[in-house]
């Protein structure tokens, strides 16, 4: 359709595809049947161009976002009454989902012309209602497939973007929310939009489609955080000594518990390293420090370190600091995990797979916790984040393997 020669009489795809618009308005007043879904394709191709402009200005100004937006919301409209007339299904949800994602971006712009270049702070009321809009438009282009039979790969596409919207008014709501706010109310309606994101997102998973697993696996990962900083705070406000026995701790522990291990489930999968070992380490952090029975709990805080080294020797990070923090933060962990282990022992407790302080190993296969932890020490010695990333993954996941 569009002419990129400077001799042509248009030279942008705008300005062919108005043409276009044009010539099938015109055409539709002699052959009505025949250009009524030609002009449903022109407006969706017209309302998509605009929407482009908006997500490749990095920069754009709020009057021209808006403008542009209005524009493609309107010609959006006009392709779906075209599809409609025509009764073409496929294209009236895949309009519905268009609308959908204008509303999206509009939420997005939003907050981003409202917190500009600085700290982004809770979700603000229109952007909500903009995500609301959006969740409707994409519940009618669902709505309008009728069932996942029909259409299958639009009903996953316009599924997972449903399931994105929950996501992110979840993750934006638990991340900035107010200091004012109700925290107890603000617990329930992000638990809530990460549970109507999950029943779609794992769906999916189900189905094959596998855009859609690192959303599941990242929304375990923010309900696994979510009950482990509530699990933290209960204890930590508890007054009594016993917190660890309480009723609430203990709910608060097996949530986060089980999505922890959802997560990982997920972030198995190739391409996820660095989620799987951002996963492993928060959720030894839960093991250790808020489980009901500690004593239990740290052999297998070890077992998941142990399965990090092919993770660790996989990841490709593009900013050498940030990698070099993670190793350094993971052996700090390594070492506290087996100094706890020390602790418990010398107290005469019982660590499963750890013999007591004092007490003969045998032939068995219980293992000395101040030796092995003497043993990480050593690996460890001459450990400095300037000797490069290379250097500390091979050594990291060398003390990882004497703990195997």
């Amino acid at each position: 359709v569009v002419s990129t020669q400077s001799t042509g009489q248009y030279d942008t795809r705008e300005t062919g595809l108005l043409l276009c618009l044009d010539m099938y308005l015109e055409a539709s007043k002699y052959e009505q049947e025949w250009s009524v879904r030609k002009l449903g394709f022109v407006y969706n191709e017209l309302a998509s161009y605009n929407l482009n402009l908006i997500t490749l200005e990095e920069a754009i100004q709020k009057d021209v976002a808006k403008k542009l937006l209005k524009q493609s919301f309107e010609h959006y409209k006009s392709a779906l009454n075209h599809f409609q007339t025509c009764s073409d299904v496929h294209n009236i949800a895949l309009v519905f989902s268009n609308l959908g994602k204008v509303m999206r971006i509009s939420g997005q712009l939003q907050a981003q012309f409202y917190y500009g270049s600085g700290e982004r702070g809770e979700l603000l009321y229109e952007e909500k209602e903009f995500y609301k809009e959006a969740i409707n438009y994409y519940n009618s282009a669902l709505d309008t497939l009728r069932k996942p039979s029909v259409q299958k790969d639009i009903w996953c596409a316009v599924s997972n973007e449903l399931s994105g919207v929950y996501f992110t008014m979840a993750t934006v709501m638990q991340d900035c929310s107010a200091s004012s706010s109700d925290k107890e109310e603000v617990v329930r309606e992000v638990t809530n939009l990460y549970n109507k994101s999950l029943r779609i997102s794992e769906g999916l998973v189900r189905e094959g489609f596998t855009p859609a697993t690192g959303r599941t696996g990242g929304t375990h990962h923010k309900l696994a955080s979510l009950y482990h900083a509530q699990a933290r705070e209960s204890c930590h406000n508890s007054r009594d000594a016993t917190c660890h026995s309480t009723r609430k701790l203990k709910r608060l522990f097996n949530l986060s518990d089980t999505n922890y291990q959802k997560a990982i489930s997920y972030f198995k999968e190739t391409g996820f390293e660095m989620e799987y070992i951002q996963v492993v380490m928060e959720y030894v952090g839960l093991l250790q420090y808020s489980s009901p029975n500690p004593s239990s709990s740290l052999l297998p805080c070890i077992t998941l370190l142990t399965k990090l080294p092919p993770y660790l020797r996989s990841v490709s990070h593009n900013r050498e600091q940030d990698k070099i923090k993670m190793l350094s933060l993971l052996k700090d962990q390594i070492l506290s995990v087996l100094k706890s282990v020390v602790v418990l022992t010398k107290q005469g407790k019982t660590v499963d797979g750890f013999v007591c302080e004092g007490v003969d190993a045998g032939g068995g296969d219980a293992r000395d916790a101040k030796k092995l932890y003497a043993s990480a020490l050593r690996g460890f010695q001459g450990f400095d984040v300037k000797c490069g990333q290379e250097k500390l993954t091979l050594q990291v996941c060398e003390v990882l393997r004497l703990l195997e």
